[in-house]
């Protein structure tokens, strides 16, 4: 079962023919069995449900029957009989589908509205509220790899790419690189090395500005000062 696992997760073509040899080492005991799968799976439809193949196709992450085997078991159970005639059947069919437009919707109310803490950083700000949480997912995980992809697309599988046409991680990799100020930085620095102390004063006070915005450089005056009025007991003499 494992070499058969290894057959349906390889992700290229390249590997496939060694994984089959290792399937058949493994099973060669059982060489009818191992001709069976063979004929009748792997060079007819692998193609079909390999995700050497599959992976090439958007998909949406739906690789099974399931779905189209749960509506046809929600059909029959609305229908409840085969007696019904085409007016019965119409009107069954017609509210299934209600029901099933009505959990879409609900589910992509849940997405908008509700948002869990995870995506509640400054990456995610322009996609809350316009990307479903199911795409958000994969793009934290896509996130989470840059570390050890970064703009190597050799290491990048690009598998998101085709089967969600969601950005990968050596693509989420160049957003970083192009939204970094580390080439800002360095000439910051480099010129405020350069420049006399007034205006390292002033290139000072600008980045304090940027990285304390809550706070001012304002400083309060020492003594209260009078602005309005005469001072008491003082009369002025005009010669």
């Amino acid at each position: 079962m494992e070499s058969w696992g290894a057959i349906v997760d390889c992700q290229n073509v390249e590997s496939y023919e060694h994984r089959v040899e290792a399937f058949n080492v493994v099973c060669s005991p059982w060489h009818i069995f191992t001709k069976y799968v063979i004929s009748t799976w792997l060079n007819p439809d692998k193609k079909k449900f390999l995700k050497a193949w599959t992976d090439k196709a958007m998909h949406l992450g739906n690789m099974t029957s399931n779905i189209v085997a749960f509506a046809h078991w929600s059909l029959k159970r609305i229908l409840e009989t085969s007696m019904g005639d085409l007016c019965f059947c119409w009107d069954s069919m017609n509210k299934m589908i209600i029901l099933q437009h009505n959990a879409i919707k609900s589910s992509f109310e849940k997405s908008l509205h509700v948002v869990t803490h995870v995506f509640n950083v400054t990456r995610y700000k322009e996609l809350v509220d316009f990307v479903s949480k199911y795409a958000l997912q994969y793009i934290a995980e896509g996130s989470d790899r840059v570390e050890y992809v970064g703009l190597d697309k050799s290491h990048c599988e690009g598998i998101i790419r085709s089967t969600h046409g969601l950005s990968c991680a050596c693509e989420l990799a160049f957003f970083g690189v192009e939204l970094s100020i580390q080439q800002e930085w360095i000439v910051i620095m480099n010129r405020f090395n350069e420049v006399d102390i007034a205006s390292k004063v002033n290139i000072k006070a600008k980045l304090r500005e940027i990285a304390y915005p809550n706070k001012t450089s304002l400083c309060p005056q020492s003594e209260k000062v009078e602005t309005k009025g005469a001072q008491k007991g003082c009369q002025s003499k005009f010669v």
